[in-house]
């Protein structure tokens, strides 16, 4: 949290928080280009419907092999959401 940026090409972590908490910890050390693996268990989708009310971003889920409800999201171009 109190990291200078990094300019990171992939932000990832485990258990850490609910995505949209994920999210803001990516946002200030992602590259433009960048992207976050983050590994979910079976209540991904609910996470995800969440996180979109504060966030744009292009989602490509995979299969998780550890988990048969879970799903690795593979998320890119992330912007903050402002409400006018």
């Amino acid at each position: 949290e109190k990291l200078d940026p990094l300019a990171a090409d992939v932000a990832t972590s485990r258990a850490l928080a609910p995505l949209g908490k994920l999210l803001e910890f990516a946002e200030r050390h992602l590259l433009s280009t960048g992207k976050c693996l983050y590994p979910k268990g079976r209540r991904w989708a609910e996470e995800l419907t969440e996180a979109r009310k504060d966030w744009t971003l292009t989602l490509e889920t995979h299969v998780s092999r550890s988990d048969p409800e879970g799903m690795i999201l593979e998320i890119k171009d992330l912007v903050r959401r402002h409400d006018d």
